[in-house]
């Protein structure tokens, strides 16, 4: 990247990192689409994964205290199940007839939120076919974030219990996938020096979400989040 790209790269993570900080995911439906539209794919990838492996390390570590392993782990789980099938589908499935099931589904979830639709957010088989969902998305879409996000705005959790345990969920997604890059020999010396550049741009978003997300209530948390849902499934129908 050149200087100038580099500056706006910058501003993008920042942005993206301080609606996170807020609603704890949407930094990457944010930022990858402005990315790719002066980057390649093969950039974008590593550069915003490595970029949000150090914002959700930095949510994790401020939020440490409300995070539920009991809660969060069973959803691991059942990612690490559904990356191979969402892969699969990727391979066999039409992208845009997959892509529009999944916006559908998505949105729909969105505005059952806002009527106000449930679900016990304690139950292991939910737990797991959550991650799942999560999963096959990221394999396939590398979309991750709305079925959790989904699922626990359903579970009307604390706003802290939320942030923490996606930033957990993500991070680790983040890592298993960086990890598989580095096996590919994706991750360019280069990229990874642009990417530790822009670090200190998401962590400065990350810290001005967070401030900002103390001033927020649990019902405005809550409207963000739904709203959120509902505009990350409108984005796959494009």
């Amino acid at each position: 990247m050149d200087g100038a790209h580099l500056l706006a790269a910058a501003g993008i993570v920042f942005f993206g990192g301080a609606v996170q900080g807020v609603a704890g995911f949407g930094m990457g439906m944010i930022s990858v689409p402005v990315l790719l539209r002066f980057l390649p794919p093969a950039a974008v990838t590593p550069l915003s994964l490595i970029a949000a492996t150090f914002m959700n390390s930095f949510f994790l570590w401020n939020l440490r205290h409300s995070i539920q392993l009991k809660l969060i782990l069973p959803v691991l789980a059942g990612a690490a199940l559904g990356v191979m099938p969402g892969i699969w589908a990727l391979k066999t499935v039409p992208e845009g007839p997959f892509k529009t099931t999944a916006g559908l589904f998505i949105a729909l979830a969105g505005v059952l939120l806002w009527l106000g639709w449930k679900c016990p957010v304690e139950k292991r088989p939910l737990q797991l076919g959550v991650g799942f969902a999560c999963g096959v998305l990221n394999g396939a879409l590398a979309v991750s974030g709305p079925p959790i996000a989904i699922f626990l705005a359903a579970g009307d959790v604390r706003k802290d219990v939320f942030r923490v345990s996606i930033s957990a969920f993500f991070l680790m997604l983040n890592l298993f996938t960086l990890i598989g890059l580095a096996q590919q020999r994706l991750l360019a010396p280069s990229l990874l020096k642009e990417a530790l550049l822009l670090v200190p741009a998401v962590l400065a978003g990350a810290l001005a979400g967070l401030k900002l997300a103390q001033r927020v209530s649990e019902k405005l948390f809550r409207v963000f989040v739904m709203t959120m849902i509902v505009v990350s499934g409108l984005s796959l129908l494009l």
